[in-house]
């Protein structure tokens, strides 16, 4: 493996629109209250739907039933306040997505099949606003990306890919992964896995002053994975700005300009040069 590092509810047709998911409550105006319901929007959907998930309910189950194709023009998003639960049972299918965000943290265990499915050979994917996708258990990955196909993922506003346990992506033979980490989003442990002749290429967006990438890859001649965290962090600021927890690992350095001293991450806490909290 080669890697590279470079800098069924009413069918009512809507051309275009939003939908809330607020399984259990009131369901009037653009509320449903089951996942049939949403997918016959987004099957009924004549443009691009964005989804959301009611920010009232903290955690919401998509049934092993589930079966859309989203043609890659569905948006999947929370709300504003907390950060919402979804846990894909196994079995389920989403099809082609557009993009994940707004503070969901998906998670699944899946065993009948990968619970994203994307039949394009050529594939886009983001991951945007503090979202995060993990396996939790289970013998399939999230996604699979078949030998031929190219496929591109992009993640900004703290997105996280991964739970440093289980791989949510599998690369086969012949297939590609390109990935755009911007700030502070990153690649967990073990979140990536593929076979000898596939690819994957991460950039670093770095295009804000004061940001450098932070990554360790690990390549063998039959396998690579994401043996660290991978990530665009700020590399200096005020106190305020400091990278989160869920995207650092132990040994970086951040100059805090409003103690006007380097200071560094040692896996539970800020410490400076003497080792003392900072």
């Amino acid at each position: 493996m080669e890697v590279r590092k470079s800098p069924s509810g009413p069918e009512v047709a809507i051309a275009g629109g939003a939908v809330v998911f607020r399984p259990g409550g009131d369901t009037e105006g653009a509320f449903v209250g089951t996942w049939g319901e949403v997918e016959a929007q987004i099957e009924a959907s004549e443009g691009f739907i964005n989804v959301y998930f009611d920010d009232s309910i903290t955690s919401i189950t998509i049934p092993a039933t589930a079966s859309v194709d989203c043609q890659s023009r569905t948006s999947f998003l929370g709300g504003t306040n907390e950060i919402i639960a979804v846990t894909i049972e196994d079995g389920a299918q989403i099809r082609n997505p557009k993009l994940f965000g707004g503070g969901l943290q998906v998670i699944g265990a899946p065993t009948v099949r990968p619970f994203f499915a994307f039949t394009e050979q050529t594939s886009r994917f983001a991951l945007t606003s503090s979202c995060q996708i993990a396996v939790t258990g289970g013998t399939e990955p999230a996604w699979n990306i078949p030998a031929g196909n190219e496929f591109s993922l992009d993640m900004s506003n703290s997105a996280l890919l991964g739970d440093g346990a289980n791989a949510v992506v599998n690369i086969e033979d012949g297939a590609s992964l390109e990935i755009q980490l911007s700030v502070q989003s990153g690649l967990l442990d073990d979140s990536i896995s593929g076979e000898a002749s596939s690819s994957v290429e991460i950039e670093f967006d770095s295009s804000s002053a004061g940001y450098q990438p932070f990554a360790n890859l690990l390549s063998t001649p039959d396998r690579t994975r994401i043996d660290a965290l991978s990530s665009v962090l700020p590399s200096f600021g005020i106190t305020g700005d400091r990278p989160a927890a869920g995207v650092l690992v132990t040994g970086q350095m951040y100059f805090d300009t409003t103690l006007g001293n380097p200071i560094w991450w040692d896996g539970a806490q800020w410490v400076d040069a003497d080792g003392a909290p900072a």
